[in-house]
């Protein structure tokens, strides 16, 4: 998916929930983001959580193989990095 219809996508999951996010200018993440995705049940986001810190680091590693720069790529991050170190402290 291209990084542009990102703000889309995310919007579909949050809006029901009171949260919107404008993928424009100040991309402010607001406390009711935090708030609407604090009343997942905690089982299921833990489950998720791995799950898309595994995917990440498995896309990652294909794009590193490339030789391609998660800068460039539409579907490579390192986000899950900071978020395996987040998780060491709970």
């Amino acid at each position: 998916m291209p990084r542009a219809d990102y703000h889309n996508r995310i919007n579909g999951y949050i809006n029901p929930l009171g949260a919107s996010y404008d993928g424009k200018g100040n991309k402010t993440v607001t406390s009711a983001f935090f708030d609407a995705l604090d009343g997942f049940d905690t089982v299921k986001r833990e489950t998720r959580i791995q799950l898309a810190v595994n995917r990440a680091g498995r896309i990652h590693g294909q794009c590193k193989k490339a030789g391609i720069s998660p800068a460039k790529s539409e579907s490579c991050t390192t986000v899950y990095q900071l978020i395996k170190r987040f998780l060491k402290y709970r």
